[in-house]
């Protein structure tokens, strides 16, 4: 004897949702004599978004916390920035985001002359 079992679905039990991959990239950019800290997120449809980046200088071979940007809004894209004043050397930016079905997240690293 054999015994099976059947599940069904109606359409009103299924709630389909499409899911977008986060693309977070991060960086600093120049501007006059300032630099731009930034991140941004990117999906392919309108969600809640949030992204920030994190910047640390490089001392020694460690990493020093010098500075932080956030954002949040809804939209296919968000981009966080902020202007410092950054002395010569070696940075690391580290960036990330979430959306309502992702995250990401993203590093560069960075010389300042």
């Amino acid at each position: 004897t054999f015994v099976g079992n059947t599940l069904a679905l109606d359409s009103e039990d299924s709630n389909v949702q499409l899911r977008s991959t986060a693309i977070v990239t991060c960086g600093l950019a120049q501007s006059g004599s300032q630099y731009r800290l930034w991140s941004r997120i990117k999906i392919s449809y309108s969600d809640d978004l949030t992204t920030s980046a994190s910047l640390y200088r490089i001392v020694n071979g460690r990493e020093v916390f010098v500075s932080s940007v956030s954002a949040s809004g809804t939209g296919t894209t968000l981009t966080a920035s902020k202007l410092r004043t950054l002395a010569s050397g070696t940075y690391k930016v580290y960036g990330s985001g979430t959306s309502g079905s992702s995250s990401s997240s993203n590093s560069s690293t960075i010389t300042v002359p």
